[in-house]
């Protein structure tokens, strides 16, 4: 469906040993920015063997890095994430600079795109408050037990009305963060 293959894996290591097999040694690959391609380590993998590996991670200065995902672009092959792919194959993607994006639409030919978890949801406005997002959040947390996830992690904001639903699904407060953001370019 909209010239999409799937494949599924039960782990990570599954998924870079999936990624190394099937991109060949001899081309060049595009890395966009995504924390579980990080996890893998993906990049230090394609690297080790010899590949030509564009990653905006590895610059040294905010140049080198707009060069780095330029060549991205005109890359043989394309790996990273993205936000979702809904089940009728739409793929989700909500990006700082639009590279991840340019590169999956009209980037390389060869795209591998790793979805690995859930990151966000939400219900519309009209359903809050009537036990959906309960349903919903207690229908993953079942299934992630019932895949050996040895622990779920909830990221709020400091506004968010629905810590009540987190407290009574079983989450509990371990900490908070402040994130600022400033746009350097």
């Amino acid at each position: 469906m909209r010239n999409i293959a799937v494949q599924y894996f039960d782990t990570l290591e599954d998924v870079k040993s999936y990624i190394l097999k099937t991109v060949p040694i001899e081309c060049t690959i595009g890395i966009g920015h995504s924390a579980t391609l990080q996890k893998i380590n993906i990049t230090h993998s394609l690297l080790e063997r010899e590949n030509i590996v564009y990653d905006k991670e590895l610059a040294q200065n905010l140049e080198e890095c707009k060069l780095i995902k330029k060549n991205a672009l005109t890359a043989d092959w394309y790996i990273t994430s993205s936000n979702a792919i809904s089940l009728d194959g739409r793929i989700v993607n909500v990006d700082h600079n639009g590279n991840r994006v340019v590169a999956i639409s009209f980037g390389p030919d060869n795209v591998i795109i790793v979805v690995g978890r859930i990151e966000d949801f939400d219900i519309l406005q009209k359903y809050q408050r009537k036990g959906f997002g309960t349903s919903v959040l207690k229908h993953l947390l079942e299934e992630a037990r019932a895949n050996c996830v040895e622990f779920v992690y909830l990221i709020t904001d400091s506004g968010d009305t629905a810590k009540e639903m987190y407290k009574k699904c079983g989450f509990k407060k371990a900490g908070e963060k402040t994130e600022l953001f400033f746009d350097l370019s």
